[in-house]
Parts: structure tokens; C-alpha cells; sequence
């Protein structure tokens, strides 16, 4: 963007990004215009555990059984939510579970990979990491701690001891897995993890890509369970709003005010304005040029996910005013075409030529 500005000798003082609203109703909650856009992260961990026989099982370590108290931690925690004094993001979901054996064992399953879609709007992607590590560590721990009770409630019943009392679980981040497999590997490792990364990147699946190219890293590292290594799986969607303390910013908001206003009081014309957009949008990256966040670019193992602004790149506010429908990522998605195809046109228009106007003061 920043060549094409140059290009053509404009420049950028504003955003409208179109992204269509989901609606069920009348379209008086669809016909809004939305401040800023969610922000999205990927989080992921890779739990070892210690295999053991079926007849067995308290020799050994369950991968499961910590990845489920991890599942329990954080699927659907409404006190995860992101929150401020204007929003409150939905909590975190999972978004794929699944242990990582191809066949038939009669040992348990050593590895367990689970991975989370958290929406974002106020804290720092850095918190939200941090918050990750702390309740995958308190899962995995509480998992532990139960298994172990089953255990000497199960020696109890036999007579005999069932097991050890396994070990707390080593937590990592993918960035020190890496760092600790360049250690094992020693000279050449960059080159090495550059070409495995090329291979595991041919799937267009990025949790795959993720999941494929951390278990690699866990055999070079020689890293055994009890041990769960937590990063990033996708794209980081940063979080946009507009900030109100800057004049374009203000403008913008300004220019939304007198259009809005524009429209009457006719109830099936009506605009409002909300806070952010939930679904990830083009808003993280149109006029945002936030710096690069260290905990997400080391801890994304898929180099072609890592977003990274350049110096050159453009400032400018931006708000979402689009179509609303229903239905989206379905069978049939419905959009409702009176106010799509003829009062949006116009609204977008007219605030274009209030923001500009106020600009060329």
C-alpha cells in the first residue's frame, strides 16, 4: 500500500472497510458501524506425556488426561474473556484436539495436540500469551494431581502400589524448544530448520504446518514428557480502534456522527455504532502500523504467518460499515440487498465527503 500511495501522489486519511454483519432479526443490529475490529490469536500446545500399557496405566503419564484438564481450563471460560469498559470478547474455543498416533497401540498415547481460537481486544497480545502459559500450566497440573489420586486410591484397592507420583510437567515455549534443539543440533541448524520448515509449510492447513514442524523440533530437542510446549498456530489478527485523542481519528468519528444523523428517524435506515467487529476483518491490518510483538514472531513456528510491518508502513483510522445478513460460512448466505445495494452506496459516500471536507481544513 505505502508504493501504491506514492504511485499515485495520494495520500491516506482514512477507512472504510465493508465487512458484512450477521443479523437475525430486522437488521437494526446489523445496520451498524463498528469503531474498531476484534483482535485474533492462535495459541497451541504440544502436551508429552509417558506412555504406558493399557494394563498399567499408572506407570506411565497421560498426554490425554493433561491436555483435558487444559481443555477444562480454558474451553468456553467465560473469566478468560477479554473485557473494558466498552466490549467484552467471547473466550477462548477450541478449535482442534486430537491425540497423534496413526494405529493401534495397547500403550496410551504419548503426545496430545490442542489448539485454541482467543478473540482479543484490550490487553497486549504478550498478556494473553502469558495468561495461556499460566492456564495450561494449572490444567496439566490439576490433571496430574487427579491421576495421581486415582492412583493410590486404585494401589489402595489391590494392595500394592500402582505407580510413582509423576513428575510436574516441563512447560516451553516454542521458542525455547527451538533454541533448545539448535543446541543439540549444533552448527547448520538455521539452514536445516529453514528447509524442514519449507517442507511442512506445503500444507495450506497452518495448524498441520504447526503441529508437524513442533514435533520435529521435540526429536531433535530429545524432549520427553512430562512436558508441554506452547506458541502460536496462525496469523496473528491484531486488535484496531479509533482513537479519539487524534485528529483523523476524530474526524472520521465526527464525519460517521453527521451522516448518521442524516438518516432521520427512519427506523429501517437507522445506523449504530459498536465498539468492535467480531469477526476478524481487514481492519488488523488496513492503517495499523503497530510494531511487531517479539512473543508472537518467536513463538509462531511458520515463518509465513508472522506479520511484519514495515518501517514505511501507513497510519490512518479506519471503521467497519458493510452490508448485514445471515448465515455466513453456511449453506446459504443471505444478504439483505435494500440496504446493500441502496442506502449503504450512499452512506459511504456521504461520509467520505464529510471526513474529507473536514480534512482539507
Amino acid at each position: 500500500m505505502p508504493g501504491l500511495v506514492g504511485d499515485f501522489d495520494i495520500e491516506i486519511a482514512g477507512g472504510i472497510n465493508l465487512d458484512v454483519t450477521s443479523d437475525q432479526g430486522d437488521g437494526s443490529e446489523g445496520r451498524a458501524v463498528y469503531a474498531g475490529t476484534i483482535g485474533k490469536l492462535l495459541p497451541f500446545a504440544l502436551v508429552i506425556g509417558c506412555s504406558s500399557h493399557a494394563s498399567y496405566p499408572f506407570e506411565g503419564v497421560s498426554a490425554q488426561a493433561m491436555a483435558a484438564g487444559i481443555l477444562e481450563r480454558l474451553e468456553g471460560n467465560a473469566s478468560l474473556a477479554d473485557r473494558d469498559d466498552n466490549d467484552i470478547s467471547p473466550p477462548p474455543i477450541c478449535l482442534e484436539a486430537k491425540d497423534l498416533r496413526d494405529g493401534y497401540e495397547v500403550t496410551t498415547p504419548e503426545r496430545f495436540w490442542i489448539a485454541f481460537n482467543w478473540l482479543y481486544h484490550a490487553m497486549t497480545a504478550d498478556a494473553l500469551f502469558a495468561r495461556f502459559r499460566e492456564e495450561v500450566l494449572t490444567g496439566a497440573n490439576e490433571a496430574i494431581e487427579k491421576f495421581a489420586a486415582q492412583s493410590a486410591e486404585y494401589g489402595r484397592l489391590v494392595g500394592r502400589r500402582a505407580g510413582v507420583m509423576p513428575a510436574t510437567p516441563h512447560l516451553m515455549s516454542f521458542g525455547e524448544l527451538r533454541a533448545a534443539a539448535a543446541r543439540v543440533f549444533g552448527d547448520g541448524f538455521d539452514a536445516f530448520y529453514a528447509e524442514k520448515e519449507s517442507v511442512f509449510s506445503q500444507s495450506d492447513n497452518p495448524l498441520v504446518a504447526t503441529r508437524q514442524l513442533t514435533e520435529w523440533l521435540v526429536g531433535i530437542a530429545r524432549l520427553s514428557g512430562p512436558a508441554i510446549v506452547i506458541g502460536f498456530a496462525g496469523l496473528h489478527y491484531p486488535p484496531s480502534h479509533l482513537r479519539l485523542s487524534e485528529g483523523n481519528d476524530r474526524s472520521l468519528h465526527q464525519a460517521v456522527e453527521k451522516a448518521r444523523a442524516s438518516l432521520g428517524n427512519d427506523p429501517a435506515r437507522s445506523l449504530v455504532w459498536k465498539p468492535h467487529f467480531y469477526g476478524i476483518s481487514d481492519m488488523s491490518f488496513l492503517g495499523l502500523a503497530a510494531g511487531d510483538s517479539h512473543i508472537v514472531s518467536d513463538n509462531t513456528p511458520i515463518s509465513r504467518l508472522v506479520d511484519r510491518p514495515g518501517e514505511n508502513a501507513l497510519r490512518f483510522p479506519t471503521v467497519n460499515l458493510g452490508p448485514w445478513g445471515r448465515e455466513f460460512h453456511q449453506k446459504f448466505e443471505l444478504v439483505y440487498a435494500p440496504y446493500a445495494f441502496e442506502v449503504l452506496p450512499d452512506m459511504v459516500f456521504e461520509i467520505a465527503r464529510r471526513f474529507l471536507s473536514d480534512c482539507s481544513h
